[in-house]
């Protein structure tokens, strides 16, 4: 491999990093901080009173609750029967 095309793979690189950094700071959970704690053996990002008047993700892990808490408030703001965004 010559030093261009490794300097390509490494700006490729860098680029998809910056995208998913990006991505990561527009998500709803990082946007509206919901409440972080432990329920039972899960973690739950809770943003709202309670869970019944609120919006909460569970998750086995503080990031895999956050990502449960996107896709909650995500799916709270479509309109019935639109299909959730994929995840990549």
């Amino acid at each position: 491999m010559s030093q261009r095309e490794m300097g390509d793979e490494r700006y490729a690189d860098a680029m998809q990093e910056c995208l998913e950094r990006e991505r990561e700071l527009r998500a709803y959970s990082m946007m509206l901080r919901p409440r972080l704690s432990i329920d039972g053996d899960q973690w739950c990002a809770l943003y709202g009173e309670n869970l019944q008047d609120g919006v909460a993700g569970f998750g086995a892990s503080p990031y895999l609750a956050f990502r449960a808490f996107d896709r909650a408030w995500e799916k709270e703001l479509l309109p019935r029967g639109t299909p959730p965004a994929k995840e990549p």
